[in-house]
């Protein structure tokens, strides 16, 4: 389970690259959790 780091992170650099696969490089991690985190409307508790 991605927890709030996590969540902060993809924010972040998403708000920077406005692009998910870039967002996906910089951080390691893939497009599906990227869309997965993008989505959420409230950080995770």
């Amino acid at each position: 389970m991605k927890d709030l780091e996590d969540w902060a992170a993809v924010q972040k650099v998403y708000k920077q690259t406005k692009s998910k696969r870039a967002t996906a490089q910089l951080l390691g991690i893939s497009r599906n959790t990227v869309k997965r985190l993008l989505a959420m409307d409230k950080p995770p508790s």
